[in-house]
């Protein structure tokens, strides 16, 4: 999992508490969706297909390397590269 490299890119904070940047039909987003909700981990899903803001959203938090899946708590991003990210994501998240 990238969380070092993309916490240091910049600042995670946000008002909405987990926030999840995803497209349609993507593996590794719908894993991470069904995980969040199986840990009950409350979360925004933000489909940066069809909601222009959250794209730019996204965009500005990689400093211009838009990737999905990718989660954010507010203290930290977290870059999923793989189903082990995917779980490791979740037990982070939950506490």
């Amino acid at each position: 999992m990238a969380e070092k490299k993309f916490s240091k890119l910049a600042n995670a904070s946000n008002d909405e508490g987990v926030v999840f940047y995803s497209i349609p039909n993507n593996p590794l987003c719908t894993q991470l969706r069904n995980g969040l909700a199986r840990g009950k981990v409350k979360f925004v899903e933000k489909d940066i297909t069809t909601n222009p803001a959250a794209f730019r959203e996204l965009v500005e938090k990689t400093q211009g390397a838009p990737t999905v899946p990718l989660v954010s708590d507010g203290l930290r991003m977290l870059k999923i590269a793989s189903s082990a990210d995917v779980d490791g994501a979740i037990n982070r998240l939950k506490g």
